[in-house]
């Protein structure tokens, strides 16, 4: 096979409201003016690469490949505000990576965008108070005072800065060079609403009791009282690279925690986290990509930062693949990922073995004592799985809401779709038209395959077949009715 390599990729971020409500039209509205600014700076960020992987393409020795990917947070989204967070990070084939940060606030009830100058009355207090929290957190190092750089900054009007807001206060975000030299880094300082709750603005002030918000590994220190006795302790999560001696390129392997002295370690390829505030008490959502491909939730109690036993589910927030086009120049893809900014509606998925490896996702909330719950009966299935039937199989009819409406009979060579499974016991399908199923067959072997090809087919909203799978002690293929299903179903494939 012959060796090759992309000559550039990227990546941009849409925002989508989940809510249709009419109330959220403003914002809506304005997110889309958002997408639509994304959408130009994606086509010249596309021109400029194009214009120098000319210049690579047919060098004798060729540079990396080119990139510059957005990752985009969500750092607060209540009926307030509205808050993104942006890392642009640029790989020109110099020797350091850029990453530069952007912010976009909205109100939410009005959709215009939010300055610093609208969130802050008192101006001196503020900065005070930034310069407070820079000599806590970076007192090791080096830097200019914020309230130096921000005055001298367009002439200090608080306009043009990068922060964003979360439910415990405004947090400013410094590049690299801007309070120090390369070495120094980035910062990134909070200010909390609850030290001076009188220099800002009543209405941004965060007024739930409940709530989640992403904490950024290896830059981002918070200080938050986990143990509730006056004082604010000191909260991060830095990632743990390895660096073999013959790339010298650094792979991420895991993950640590950190409250005050405490430390609680965490082995994976990348991992994400979040600050959650349940009942008065602090937790934090650590997601991890562990070894075999397997994501992990783990739900840490900041308080105790129990070492003993770390509380986990096979869960992840939901990252939904829609489709992918022109494959013969590298590929784009459009993926949909979820946001967690509420703490009483997000969704997560998980996969599972039920007829074949699938994966699904539903509804969960934040629940007692800061466990996931479950708001869905069952799990979507989001993958593009179909069977075909090698004889009739025995079933139950069922309705939208999952009641049995009796017995039933899929016919032999029927394609049957997943739709809905509790990743236990049941698997619910619909019959599909064979012009909506692609054949296909694994690399060296025999055995045949099918995808779905039109993925609005995943969009189904009405009866279905349920197929109940008996595992007994084989727990990895199970039967129907008492016959093996790879005597009933051709086209299963089991991963792992």
């Amino acid at each position: 096979m012959e060796n090759y390599r992309y000559l550039y990729t990227m990546s941009s971020v849409h925002f989508k409201l989940r809510e249709e409500d009419k109330e959220f039209e403003s914002l809506r509205n304005a997110l889309n003016e958002y997408n639509d600014m994304v959408d130009i700076r994606f086509k010249e960020i596309k021109e400029e690469l194009e214009e120098y992987s000319q210049n690579d393409k047919d060098s004798e020795y060729p540079a990396t490949t080119r990139y510059i990917e957005t990752k985009s947070y969500v750092m607060r989204a209540d009926e307030d505000i509205v808050s993104i967070l942006n890392y642009e990070i640029e790989e020109q084939g110099i020797r350091h990576p850029i990453e530069t940060r952007t912010s976009y606030n909205f109100d939410t009830k009005t959709g215009e965008q939010i300055e610093l100058k609208d969130m802050v009355k008192d101006r001196e207090a503020f900065l005070n108070l930034l310069d407070e929290m820079s000599e806590k957190d970076y007192k090791e190092l080096e830097i200019t005072k914020p309230s130096t750089y921000l005055n001298d900054f367009n002439q200090g009007d608080f306009t043009g800065l990068t922060w964003t807001a979360n439910a415990e206060g405004v947090t400013f975000y410094f590049d690299t060079y801007a309070l120090g030299n390369y070495e120094e880094g980035t910062q990134m300082i909070t200010v909390y609403f609850d030290d001076a709750k009188d220099i800002f603005e009543p209405k941004y002030i965060s007024k739930e009791k409940d709530y989640v918000f992403p904490i950024l590994h290896s830059d981002m220190t918070l200080r938050l009282d986990v143990d509730n006795d006056g004082e604010r302790d000191m909260v991060y999560v830095n990632n743990i690279y390895e660096e073999p001696d013959e790339t010298g390129e650094k792979y991420t392997v895991g993950s640590v925690v950190v409250r005050g002295v405490d430390t609680l370690e965490f082995e994976g390829f990348g991992s994400e986290s979040y600050i959650v505030k349940k009942d008065g008490k602090y937790y934090m959502y650590h997601f991890t990509a562990e070894e075999g491909d397997i994501n992990v939730l783990y739900k840490i109690d900041l308080d105790t930062l129990n070492k003993n036993e770390k509380e986990y589910r096979l869960l992840s927030l939901s990252r939904n693949s829609l489709y992918k086009e022109n494959e013969e120049d590298g590929g784009s893809y459009k993926i949909l990922e979820e946001t967690l900014t509420d703490p009483d509606s997000f969704i997560m998925e998980t996969t599972f073995d039920l007829l074949s490896t699938v994966t699904g996702e539903r509804e969960w909330s934040i629940g007692k004592s800061g466990y996931p719950r479950e708001k869905d009966d069952a799990y979507k299935i989001i993958d593009r799985v179909v069977l075909r039937t090698k004889s009739d199989i025995s079933c139950k009819e069922v309705d939208t809401d999952g009641n049995i409406n009796g017995d039933a009979i899929i016919p032999a060579e029927s394609y049957i779709l997943f739709i809905k499974s509790d990743a236990k016991e049941y698997m619910d399908v619909r019959i599909i038209d064979k012009k909506y199923v692609e054949d296909k067959e694994w690399d060296g072997m025999d055995n045949k395959y099918f995808s779905l090809k039109d993925y609005t087919l995943l969009d189904y909203d009405g009866d279905c077949y349920r197929i109940s799978v008996d595992f007994g002690d084989n727990e990895w293929m199970g039967t129907v009715d008492g016959v093996d299903i790879e005597e009933l179903f051709e086209g299963i494939l089991f991963v792992g």
